[in-house]
């Protein structure tokens, strides 16, 4: 087996615990450690998927603003993500039925 087949398993499996890892933490109702692991990554590399489920988990938590940042961010990436697109517009409006 090739030396970059392993680091590919290696990375393939560190990503499924991470996974599994925020999957523990949101049932666990840890959402502000969730978001500060999510952070940690996103400031490393930016990347569609990590923004929009941080943008989730903000939403979990009725912060709407982090919601909108975050799904803007990601709609940088790809402006056309539909899950992200309808989760920003649901947070706008969540923003405007509380003014």
């Amino acid at each position: 087996m090739s030396c970059v087949r392993l680091l590919r398993m290696h990375i393939t499996c560190q990503v499924l615990t991470w996974g599994l890892f925020l999957l523990v933490l949101m049932d666990d109702h840890r959402e502000d450690e969730a978001i500060a692991e999510l952070s940690r990554a996103i400031g490393f590399k930016p990347d569609l998927q990590l923004l929009h489920l941080r943008a989730a988990f903000h939403d979990s938590m009725g912060d709407y603003i982090s919601t909108v940042r975050d799904c803007e961010a990601a709609l940088c990436l790809d402006p056309s993500h539909a899950e992200t697109l309808e989760l920003c517009n649901k947070a706008r409006e969540r923003i405007n039925e509380q003014k």
